[in-house]
């Protein structure tokens, strides 16, 4: 459980690393918001065309062949975003770093689930959702301030070494679950039944979801910028947020 909160943890970071800087953003690379959004919306994207396929793996193949190549593209996106002297690098490191983060939230919990039964099973998933509120509150409060210091690629760099400390850990820390170590593989097949047996009301709560992400994520990406303009210094704004 620890292993894969640092995982989630990671994934959270890098979710939450453009919007406490995007003042900062605007200035440097002198894009509109419009282009900002671009940049929180391309790293959700490959979660629409990757959230059945990364199921699918994930009941195929071990889960820490999924976990360890998602946080290396965390690193390396978070890194491009650091290093880019353009736009458009900026935006391809975020594609890449949206593949890893949606790759690694998705994994995660099934990983909880062939770990955890009954009470403990419960108790697992309640901490496991308290990563993505607590990368928020560091996101908003630490990163506006190394911003202020060393400018807002700072933020990307953190990321990325905070997403290589959980792989180290979750490299020597992880185990897989006793009923993955019975049964190297699962029947993509499976999978598919099961996919094609859902109801109606699953459905209705991933759209439920799905609706209440967007709406959280769109206020989240602007706000911060917002209180900025009406005269809040960059680190107000970071800590109302969070």
């Amino acid at each position: 459980l620890f292993t894969v909160y640092l995982c989630q943890l990671a994934m959270a970071l890098a979710f939450q690393s453009v919007p406490p800087v995007i003042p900062l953003i605007i200035e440097d690379l002198r894009i509109s918001h419009a282009q900002v959004g671009l940049l929180m919306g391309l790293f959700f994207m490959p979660g629409i065309f990757l959230s059945i396929p990364v199921g699918f793996l994930s009941d195929k193949y071990k889960a820490r062949n999924i976990i360890a190549p998602s946080l290396l593209l965390i690193i390396l996106g978070s890194a491009m975003v650091a290093l880019s002297p353009s736009y458009g690098l900026v935006v391809a490191g975020r594609f890449i770093t949206g593949i890893g983060a949606l790759s690694t939230s998705i994994v995660i919990p099934t990983i909880i689930a062939k770990w955890f039964l009954g009470k403990e099973l419960g108790l697992s998933m309640s901490l496991f959702h308290t990563g993505v509120p607590l990368g928020s509150v560091i996101s908003f409060n630490v990163m506006p301030s190394l911003a202020g210091i060393f400018g807002w690629r700072s933020s990307q760099w953190l990321v990325a070494l905070f997403a290589l400390a959980a792989l180290i850990v979750f490299l020597i820390i992880f185990i897989d679950s006793p009923a993955e170590r019975r049964k190297e593989s699962r029947e993509g097949q499976k999978s598919l039944a099961g996919i094609l047996k859902i109801g109606a009301a699953v459905w209705l709560l991933g759209l439920i979801w799905m609706l209440y992400t967007s709406s959280v994520s769109a206020f989240m990406s602007f706000s911060t910028d917002f209180l900025v303009r009406n005269g809040f210094s960059i680190t107000t704004a970071g800590f109302a947020n969070g």
